[in-house]
């Protein structure tokens, strides 16, 4: 897998969910539960991206912007499945992580621009390396007594952040798309067929997603 692709937030495959355009407030570009993502920490973190990237502020592109979105919005699903399931992790866990992270790619502003390109901001690497964590731990945990391959235990933790994403309400901001649980991600077309299921993985490591 491309160090690209490894940044990528997730594809998987489950059932479609329309937002709720009615339901959605004018200032929130997405809601996961009760949980707010807010237009104006979109903007800021694509902000980020641009100066990371060499571009000119205020400027982003559709697939982009949603791409920041779709990242925004699995964070909070991982995390509130993760605490829905009791599973934690610790800072130094993520600081480990994180320091193995950035001299498997080199240095700092390396990883920088590589997360950029994925749509992660610099500010939210450490929370992108706390929720691969997180997601890893839900998926031992959905797995724990059983003898299963680490596909089996990936397609688990899918499984189980759809039927989240489908429990507790996931609603995209009608300017941007909707939200498909099928592919876990924003798309324009709600007919359009969802993407091919995917692993999770939200960061690469030098021993494996």
């Amino acid at each position: 897998m491309s160090q690209a692709g490894r940044w990528s937030a997730m594809a998987a495959a489950g059932l479609l969910l329309l937002a709720g355009c009615a339901d959605q407030p004018a200032s929130a570009a997405a809601t996961v539960g009760q949980e707010r993502i807010e237009m104006s920490d979109i903007s800021a973190q694509l902000d980020s991206i641009n100066e990371v990237l060499g571009l000119p502020a205020g400027s982003a592109a559709v697939d982009q912007t949603n791409a920041v979105l779709r990242n925004n919005v699995v964070y909070r699903l991982v995390e509130q499945a993760a605490a829905d399931a009791g599973v934690t992790v610790t800072p130094t866990q993520v600081q480990r992580r994180m320091a193995d992270q950035v001299a498997f790619v080199g240095d700092s502003r390396l990883l920088e621009q590589q997360a950029a390109q994925a749509g992660v901001a610099p500010e939210l690497i450490e929370d992108d390396v706390r929720v691969s964590l997180l997601a890893q731990a839900l998926a031992e945990d959905l797995a724990e007594g059983q003898s299963l391959t680490d596909q089996d235990k990936q397609t688990l933790l899918i499984e189980q952040v759809q039927q989240y994403s489908n429990d507790a309400g996931t609603t995209i901001n009608p300017r941007f798309g909707w939200w498909d649980v099928r592919s876990l991600s924003i798309v324009a077309d709600p007919e359009a067929p969802s993407a091919r299921p995917a692993d999770l993985g939200l960061i690469g490591s030098p021993d494996g997603p």
